[in-house]
């Protein structure tokens, strides 16, 4: 069941949101919560399939970022393996509130919490910015592919490519002229 929240509040999540990305999502309380159960219970009884829905449609972040979080959740619960000790003071908060909770008093927990998280915006969004990203690189591949192909030609033509003069961006007649009004106003 999603619950509606006020204008406000959704104005304050969405500015949080706006100030995060994937890759630097801002690990709150309720994240850490998510994790705890993770690291105690696995996936089992949670609406996802993998760790990947987990981090990315859930939490709104990387399955790297959960597995650096859920090192954290390990140390404090005093785990010997698999732990890092740079944890935070919301990840030591749920733990200390949810550390020794029963599987079903922290299942109720996380649902809750599930409840109200607006997954299927989170899964957009990963998308969004995933294909934003294989864009990206895709651009910067064809760039460096006409880079190659403009200085094999170069060379064909007997030209050292590095001693070049990048053209750049060429100017507009009009631009040219202000350029020229300037310099005249220097003088």
């Amino acid at each position: 069941m999603k619950r509606t929240k006020s204008f406000e509040e959704f104005i304050q999540i969405n500015e949080a949101y706006e100030k995060s990305s994937l890759r630097n999502h801002v690990w709150n309380e309720e994240d850490a919560i998510l994790t705890l159960y993770y690291v105690k219970f696995g996936l089992d009884r949670l609406p996802v399939q993998n760790e990947k829905e987990l981090a990315e449609w859930i939490i709104g972040s990387t399955v790297g970022s959960l597995n650096m979080q859920a090192a954290n959740i390990r140390y404090l619960l005093g785990y010997p393996d698999g732990v890092l000790t740079d944890f935070s003071a919301a990840q030591k908060a749920a733990v200390n509130k949810y550390g020794d909770a029963t599987r079903g008093e922290l299942e109720y927990v996380v649902n809750e919490i599930i409840d109200n998280r607006d997954f299927e915006e989170n899964k957009k969004t990963i998308e969004a910015k995933l294909k934003a990203k294989r864009t990206k690189e895709y651009n910067n591949r064809l760039k460096e592919i006409n880079d190659r192909q403009r200085d094999n030609e170069l060379r064909r033509l007997g030209k050292d490519p590095s001693k070049m003069k990048s053209l750049g961006k060429r100017k507009k007649p009009e631009d040219k002229d202000k350029d020229k009004d300037k310099d005249n106003k220097d003088e």
